[in-house]
């Protein structure tokens, strides 16, 4: 079947290459329509319940579904400055001129509440005022005053104010339904606003910074790195694998045609997506440029063996030595594929959409990837491949040496493979997952270290949010704040109840009337304190508004149920840790104030429920693909004995990756869950061509260490420099800012790497010590 095959392709070449031409030409059709959406919402189901929820009381707090954030860097070190002050008020005037910008929140919105120097006998009276009001930012005295105004208020400070004062923030509420470009075009442009407001800031003061950050602008962020990787990694593999190519083929123009077969598969794959209505994504892009480094493989194999053959013709054949390639490569290309294509589509069990997208991708550009090359190579080799390549017959001659230390220490090798496996696995097992959007991105970018500032100095991107509902009641004792009575007592003692429980960071009205009282109480001159002068005759009373406006409460609407607010920052937690503290949370606010049908909201919220889903679909996932791999391969190799033993050289590279990554004290997130199913999916490729020619020559009549030596001397130069160029290849992805690909592409690098090692040591080991018993050499030669 394999020659009758090859025989086809070869003979009538040039019709296949027509015919690849024909499916490039279709894929490129579906090209022109490729625009990536990077919304992080693409991460969830459309009707993901705590998204919808979280929406929802956005928009009763008054709150858009869109924002950004400006973080604004005095470059004095403080925003307790007059001219950092004033910088800052004209930061949020110009941001409402910004495009796509429906309105704003900073400092100047926020109000404070305050205590009227009333008449004598006539009792104390508290109204809320503009924070600005009765400041004077332009004495030193003054701007100590503001300074404790804000710092004393956790409402503020923390919120709009960088916890440190060495920054603050203006929040963007944004419309990006309106108009008819794209949404990365919107993007774009309220980015160039910001910019130049920045411009107009450094005018006044060189050093002033301001970061444009927030989940909205994940979508810029992600694209901005993508962009880069495309424009310098994918151009830097592509030289790196042409120059390892030149080297081992001796032919600068045959390799610069392979590496343009091997680039192919990505275009037709992008292209096919579009015909498919498949949603493109960060991750869909990051997934195109594995498949890119994945289509190697095939290619390297059968060349590999084109050059070995057409050294031993005589008469130097070129279609015989074509079609012999083809012929014995066509049953490992195809295996390698199928159980590379069972590997990519681990990620189509995630209960993530966008992680399905990516498994999609995969699975249809590996499956693209080898038709191509099938039906391009005989027309590239017969026409280009006319010098023998040196280099594949020396690395095929040094490939015995393996064979002889596998034979000398085959038990203590096995052994010492083994106890490897069982630290790695137990290292691996307490690995945690932390889907924090910000780890997302790598360090060195200007969106991460803006991040950063937002978790490390805010109420920031980890935020949940605790509603509870008003009751009739609690309407007549906001009227008496910042004294808390009656009903809201019972609130504010069920929040407190819960920030015992944990040292994180809580904001709630409990809190905010502590430190009002603290702040009344202080023997200093204080903006609190407001002349009568500076007020109307008869001030407006606090009311529900004094809290809506602070976020601790919905926005009024006559008929609808209102609901008091707090804010919990769980930190660095881990997923499974922050589903933990959430649930304690809102099960405390329900035992301790009842009725009050306490519930938890955030974006935060849904990634950790989305990882903690995620985690256990890809579990059941990879295990599946460990079966069905298994199996299919004992099926492929006519013997359940070379399936298995074939399969634990692939297992124990991965548990030992994972392993180092817990020693080193890293995590696992969304994407790298999946790991294991697609680097074992890939790195048995080396493993399928070894073990099916070790079967070959079995057959043949070789002896157990002659039929190794036989396998090895005809694949190694293949599987040799497909591991270099596809590890070379991943680890290159690796240095991407985009954590998500970086992390997954390095982790199935090393995976590579530690599976070659373990191929032609381990698994000769494996095959000698085993392949003692008559049984086992019976099984062989079935």
């Amino acid at each position: 079947m394999n020659e009758r095959v090859a025989n086809i392709l070869v003979n009538h070449r040039y019709k296949s290459a027509i015919c690849g031409l024909i499916v490039i030409i279709f894929c490129l059709v579906g090209f022109q329509y490729v625009e990536v959406r990077n919304d992080y919402r693409e991460f969830f189901e459309d009707n993901d319940a705590i998204i919808e929820r979280s929406e929802w009381l956005a928009e009763r707090m008054g709150e858009t579904n869109e924002s950004a954030v400006i973080i604004y860097k005095p470059g004095s070190g403080s925003i307790f400055s007059n001219i950092g002050i004033l910088q800052y008020q004209h930061i949020a005037n110009q941001a409402m001129n910004a495009p796509y910008v429906e309105n704003t929140r900073s400092l100047s919105d926020i109000n404070k509440i305050v205590k009227l120097k009333a008449p004598q006998g006539n009792g104390q009276r508290y109204i809320d005022v503009g924070l600005f009001q009765g400041a004077d930012i332009f004495s030193e005295r003054g701007l100590e005053v503001f300074k404790r105004d804000v710092q004393s208020n956790s409402a503020i400070n923390g919120r709009y104010v960088a916890r440190d004062g060495k920054s603050a923030i203006v929040i963007l509420e944004l419309d990006l339904s309106a108009g008819s470009s794209s949404r990365a075009k919107k993007l774009t442009e309220i980015e160039a606003a910001v910019s130049k407001i920045e411009g107009e800031l450094r005018e006044v003061a060189p050093s002033d910074k301001l970061t444009l950050v927030g989940s909205t602008m994940f979508d810029h962020a992600s694209s901005g790195i993508l962009r880069e990787d495309l424009r310098v990694l994918f151009p830097v593999a592509f030289l790196a694998a042409l120059l390892i190519m030149t080297a081992l083929f001796r032919s600068f123009l045959l390799s610069i045609v392979l590496m343009v077969v091997i680039s192919l598969p990505v275009i037709a794959t992008a292209g096919a997506t579009q015909w498919l209505a498949i949603p493109f994504s960060t991750l869909t892009v990051s997934a195109l440029l594995m498949v890119g480094t994945i289509a190697v493989a095939d290619v390297v194999h059968i060349v590999s063996s084109y050059f070995i053959d057409f050294q031993k013709e005589e008469n130097q054949d070129l279609a015989r030595s074509a079609k012999k390639a083809i012929s014995s490569n066509l049953q490992p290309v195809i295996t390698t594929t199928l159980t590379t294509m069972v590997g990519g589509a681990i990620f189509c069990a995630s209960a993530s959409p966008a992680v399905r997208s990516m498994g999609v991708t995969i699975v249809l550009g590996v499956g693209l990837a080898l038709l191509l090359a099938l039906l391009f190579l005989p027309v590239v080799l017969t026409k280009l491949a006319k010098k023998p390549a040196p280099l594949s017959g020396v690395l095929s001659r040094h490939s015995p040496a393996f064979i002889n230390f596998a034979n000398r220490f085959h038990k203590a090798i096995v052994m010492s493979a083994v106890a490897v496996f069982a630290i790695s696995a137990y290292f691996a097992s307490m690995l945690s997952i932390n889907d924090d959007l910000r780890t997302w991105f790598s360090p060195a970018t200007e969106f991460r270290q803006g991040m950063d500032i937002l978790n490390d100095q805010y109420l920031g991107l980890n935020t949940m949010r605790l509603a509870q509902k008003v009751k009739d009641e609690d309407q007549n004792e906001i009227g008496k704040l910042p004294q808390l009575e009656g009903s809201l007592t019972e609130v504010s003692k069920s929040h407190e109840i819960i920030e015992e429980k944990w040292e994180d960071s809580w904001l709630h009205i409990g809190q905010i009337q502590s430190e009002f009282r603290k702040r009344i109480a202080e023997d200093s001159e204080t903006s609190f304190f407001l002349l009568p002068e500076q007020v109307e005759e008869n001030p407006p009373k606090l009311s529900v508004n004094t809290l809506a406006q602070s976020g601790f409460m919905t926005q009024f609407e006559p008929g609808k149920q209102d609901y008091i607010i707090s804010y919990f920052d769980p930190g660095d937690d881990t997923t499974f840790e922050r589903l933990d503290k959430a649930s304690e949370a809102k099960k405390l606010a329900n035992d301790t104030a009842p009725g009050r049908n306490a519930e938890m909201y955030g974006t935060s919220l849904a990634f950790a429920e989305l990882g903690k889903t995620n985690l256990i679909s890809m579990a059941v996932g990879s295990l599946a693909c460990f079966l069905i791999i298994t199996i299919f391969l004992g099926i492929i190799f006519r013997s359940p004995y070379l399936g298995f033993v074939s399969i634990w050289p692939n297992l124990f590279p991965i548990v030992l990756i994972f392993g180092i990554v817990f020693i080193s004290g890293g995590n696992i997130n969304m994407a790298t869950v999946g790991v294991f199913g697609m680097a074992f999916g890939l790195i048995v490729d080396d493993t399928v061509h070894t073990v099916l020619r070790f079967k070959r020559a079995t057959l043949d009549g070789e002896h157990i260490l002659d039929a190794l030596r036989t396998a090895y001397r005809q694949c190694f130069a293949g599987i040799t420099t497909t591991t270099v160029i596809l590890s070379m290849g991943f680890l290159l992805l690796a240095s991407s800012d985009f954590l998500l690909t970086a992390d997954k592409a390095l982790l199935v690098g090393l995976s590579i790497i530690a599976a070659l090692l373990f191929d032609i040591i381990v698994l000769p080991a494996i095959i000698i010590w085993t392949s003692a018993t008559s049984q086992v050499r019976q099984n062989l030669k079935a």
